[in-house]
């Protein structure tokens, strides 16, 4: 098992996907049993990048796994602000492998209807228009989307650094 780094996913929303980052498995003499790997709680485990489970099976052929990419994403449901755990990689004949994970849910405010974006009254932190408006933009780690199809500016918007501004709502690569 070999890993790049897969602690610390950027900020993500509740019940969106982050992008994916992989690590590579393989091994020899694992006879016919598969191996499975199981990602933790909020977060989901691939072997195509594109179909993500909550676990997966890795077969063997003639025993043997070649070097073989595992993707890994951050979906966090919302039960919590961070998730830190393993993902486990197990097989009947090998200690249980674990690769550490982690990530936060981003904290976002949403633009969705008309009026001037540099106003913090306009803008609520769900995607429906609901809930209550901040009172600065200047919290750290806070993204504002705008998901409305037209806004107006008049004057400025300053942004902690640590924040973004998102025009749209783009589908993270997954």
């Amino acid at each position: 098992v070999s890993s790049n780094g897969l602690t610390q996913y950027p900020n993500t929303d509740a019940g969106s996907f982050s992008a994916s980052k992989s690590f590579s498995i393989s091994g020899t003499n694992l006879g016919a049993s598969n191996v499975t790997v199981t990602a933790p709680a909020n977060f989901q485990v691939s072997s195509d990048n594109t179909n993500f489970y909550s676990s997966i099976l890795i077969t063997p052929v003639a025993g043997v796994i070649s070097a073989r990419l595992i993707y890994v994403r951050y979906a966090p449901d919302g039960s919590a602000p961070t998730s830190a755990d393993s993902i486990q990689i197990t097989h009947p004949s090998v200690t249980t492998w674990k690769i550490g994970v982690s990530g936060n849910i981003g904290t976002f405010y949403y633009r969705t209807g008309a009026g001037a974006i540099e106003s913090p009254a306009n803008w609520r932190p769900f995607s429906n228009g609901t809930g209550t408006a901040p009172t600065r933009f200047s919290v750290p780690d806070v993204y504002y989307k705008i998901i409305a199809t037209s806004v107006t500016t008049t004057g400025a918007m300053t942004i902690d650094t640590s924040g973004k501004l998102v025009v749209g709502d783009p589908v993270l690569s997954s």
